[in-house]
């Protein structure tokens, strides 16, 4: 049988020593982080009252104020400047999101004893929009299992469940979108992009202004425009062609305040600011497909209707002038 030698005093003196040093070591992280900043200084107190507007979310303030619970956030740094929210909108049952001034987005689940922030997502140039921003111009719209971000450079998409981006769109060079003229709908939004120094004689590399619709699966259409273009809801007439297609797909979910043609069409209209003599188009919301002048050919309005933006206007009687008589004889 062979014995082992025990180990000499030294060594086993030092290696006590480690592990005692392994140990406290180890408690001192835990405390470091048990007192630790929280990540993105995010602050949340419980409160006893609850807010108004039926326990809702809102601004107030420094904080985001939700029913029984206050939201803050301190950038950590004193160099820093304190950030304040902007808006907020409700992305579902778990999830209401709050913009910040310093252009990150938050999601808080209000589910549960203890509410508690589930992701957050910063957005390039959505600080410099958001104090540039005419008031009442949204930046993020709920749009099926995810949220719209639009700025003026580019429009993305995030997933409500996990903050997961789930797709994207820039402006491109020397071009930029325009929030404060987009037309909301239920679920989607018609925006204007503007290129001033595209077309010919432009700058290089830049494109052509276009007006294009998103929703939650990304660029529904895209069709050439003016840069001083603005959609806005159909207010004329619409003619549907004598014969309907035999099939035409459900449309699900359409907003009542979005003008129907009789074959169910939701049409909008898009007129160019500068030039207000000329005619807006007409253009089916969901496809994009511009619809002719009811004053075109009969061909055409077989291929799909007509529809006029503007209807026709009497013009005002003005005194008649009679030709002198000449004097006969």
């Amino acid at each position: 049988m062979r014995i082992r030698p025990r180990p000499p005093f030294a060594a086993t003196t030092a290696l006590a020593a480690t592990l005692l040093l392994a140990a406290a070591g180890a408690c001192a992280g835990a405390a470091l982080r048990a007192h630790r900043p929280p990540p993105f200084g995010d602050h949340i107190e419980l409160r006893t009252s609850r807010p108004a507007a039926e326990g809702g979310v809102r601004p107030r303030g420094d904080a985001l104020e939700g029913p029984g619970w206050l939201y803050r956030r301190t950038p950590h740094g004193s160099a820093q400047p304190p950030v304040t929210p902007a808006d907020a909108v409700r992305g579902g049952p778990g999830a209401v999101v709050g913009v910040w001034s310093d252009g990150m987005l938050t999601a808080v689940d209000p589910r549960g004893p203890r509410p508690r922030v589930s992701w957050h997502r910063f957005v390039p140039g959505l600080a410099l929009w958001l104090r540039a921003r005419p008031a009442g111009t949204p930046v993020v719209l709920p749009a099926g299992p995810g949220l719209l971000v639009v700025t003026p450079g580019l429009v993305m998409d995030f997933r409500t469940r996990d903050g997961n981006l789930r797709w994207d769109t820039a402006a491109g060079p020397g071009c930029r979108y325009l929030p404060q003229r987009m037309l909301v709908t239920d679920g989607s939004v018609v925006l204007p992009r503007a290129c001033p120094g595209g077309g010919p004689g432009g700058s290089a590399g830049a494109g052509h202004s276009t007006v294009e619709a998103f929703d939650g699966a990304g660029r529904r259409w895209q069709i050439a425009a003016g840069p001083h273009a603005r959609p806005s809801l159909f207010t004329g007439t619409a003619v549907p062609p004598p014969h309907p297609p035999a099939f035409r797909p459900p449309m699900l979910g359409t907003p009542p305040r979005v003008y129907q043609d009789a074959l169910g069409r939701r049409l909008i209209e898009i007129a160019d600011l500068p030039l207000p003599a000329v005619r807006p188009l007409v253009v089916d919301a969901d496809t994009g497909r511009r619809l002719p002048p009811c004053a075109a050919a009969t061909a055409r309005l077989l291929a799909g209707g007509c529809a006029d933006p503007r209807p026709a206007r009497p013009r005002p009687a003005g005194p008649r002038t009679e030709a002198p008589q000449g004097k006969t004889g």
